[in-house]
């Protein structure tokens, strides 16, 4: 009887082991494409610095040349 309300026991453990698991997974998941979104925003906000500092530099070129 014992061997039984053991086993009982661990069938209901390894399914909530199974959720906490699952649950487990589906974060992560969600967690990789918040960090996917966040690294495509820091690339866009790098390349629009980039352009920002190639256009101040073309308008210093272009006062340097009128001075």
């Amino acid at each position: 009887m014992k061997i039984l309300n053991r086993l009982k026991a661990l069938k209901i453990n390894i399914a909530e082991l199974q959720k906490l698991n699952q649950e487990l997974i589906e974060k992560n998941y969600a967690n990789s494409i918040k960090i996917n979104k966040l690294e495509n925003k820091i690339n866009m906000l790098r390349n629009g610095i980039q352009q920002t500092i190639e256009e101040i530099e073309q308008y210093k070129n272009q006062e340097n040349v009128k001075s």
